[in-house]
């Protein structure tokens, strides 16, 4: 975990103003892909709901990367990495699973200075409680380069994690 090098009431008062701000940019999103499916429900050429359907989830898809890594054995690996000029932070909501018998599921939020060469400030959010045993998964986010990545240290094999990346500024 990184330190900080604030009070952490100040991060979570950051943290807080960060996800409003991203809730707003996501309400602007949502009435964007509102009226593309509306206007593709007026286009009389979608003649039955498949076609409506493929087009939701296309616009969906374009604002919310799905990324995963379905078989992560004893060690860390990258679970997703972009160009750090591509927002000022980002948002992964997450699914950890093993088996079927292990699952947990939660939000990770990391924010980062694309202009000086800094370590992004990471949270590992909120989670669920744990349906089996997912203590060997810890998440860090890191800025190598230009490059951020969010990975995974797993302390046993054939872990699956899907996340989806939501990138704010």
């Amino acid at each position: 975990m990184s330190q900080l090098s604030f009070p952490i009431t100040d991060f979570l008062s950051e943290s807080i103003q960060r996800l409003a701000d991203a809730e707003a940019d996501a309400a602007a999103e949502a009435a964007a892909l509102v009226e593309a499916v509306e206007e593709a429900l007026a286009d009389t050429s979608h003649t039955d709901l498949q076609d409506i359907g493929t087009l939701t989830h296309a616009v969906i898809d374009t604002y919310f990367d799905q990324i995963a890594n379905v078989d992560i054995d004893i060690g860390t690996e990258t679970i997703d990495s972009f160009v750090n000029t591509e927002g000022d932070a980002a948002f992964w909501t997450y699914v950890v699973t093993k088996a079927g018998t292990e699952i947990r599921a939660g939000i990770i939020i990391a924010a980062w200075d694309s202009v000086a060469d800094s370590t992004p400030v990471f949270q590992d959010g909120v989670s669920t409680e744990d349906i089996g045993d997912t203590s060997g998964v810890v998440f860090t986010v890191d800025k190598t380069g230009n490059t951020v990545r969010l990975r995974a240290t797993v302390t046993s094999n054939n872990w699956a994690i899907r996340v989806r990346r939501l990138l704010v500024g």
